[in-house]
């Protein structure tokens, strides 16, 4: 048995829409292989600090029928949005960059003490700086501290030779992918998200996983 574990938040398990992106790619693999296991682990509002929390936990909760996870265990991690958002009466970060640079290091090296396939997602651009009607109006997001947040991301990929995919420009160039909230993908915009993972998957991951897809 193999499996493939996704963590992220709202946007990874598909909020507001009927098909996330994982469930596509879900799709995809078990056409050609019902014995790899495609894990959607996002949970709305999720961050660093939280993934962090609970990375060890899920990864090893969902072990038990792989033989050897270095081989046959990927991990994908969406990261970013949420730990971008700043309040504006505490004038702080969510998760302070420099937190969220420790974090990101933290669980880079707690999934390779299981497996040396990693891919991360960076955060979705966003056509709003304030927040969804009826959500805590102290709190808010801007493009200019979610670039702040992915050029960590990239950075720190870069430097641990871990494959990174920049959602950002997908959004940027084409808001009408995200939902009237301004946040949120819609079902275009995951599938988007998918079309843009499945071939570092494909060149990264699936040959490593003896996996044809």
């Amino acid at each position: 048995m193999k499996a493939i574990m996704i963590f992220g938040g709202s946007a990874t398990y598909g909020k507001f829409s009927k098909l996330g992106w994982p469930e596509l790619l879900r799709q995809k693999i078990t056409t050609t292989d019902e014995s790899t296991y495609v894990y959607n682990l996002g949970i709305e509002g999720s961050n660093s600090d939280m993934l962090l929390s609970r990375l060890e936990n899920e990864l090893s909760a969902r072990l038990y029928h792989v033989t050897d996870p270095s081989r046959d265990v990927a991990v994908l991690i969406v990261i970013g949005l949420n730990d971008a958002q700043f309040n504006l009466r505490t004038q702080k970060f969510r998760v302070p960059q420099e937190r969220f640079k420790k974090n990101l290091r933290e669980m880079i090296r707690i999934v390779k003490k299981t497996t040396p396939l990693l891919v991360i997602l960076g955060p979705t651009w966003v056509d709003k700086v304030s927040p969804m009607i009826g959500e805590d109006t102290e709190k808010v997001y801007s493009n200019e501290n979610i670039m702040k947040y992915n050029s960590i991301i990239k950075s720190v990929c870069e430097e641990d030779d871990i494959s990174f995919v920049d959602i950002y420009p997908i959004f940027e160039a084409n808001p009408k992918l995200l939902l009237p909230d301004g946040m949120h993908p819609s079902t275009a915009g995951l599938k988007a998200v998918f079309n843009k993972v499945l071939p570092v998957l494909a060149e990264k991951i699936f040959p490593k996983m003896e996996l044809r897809v």
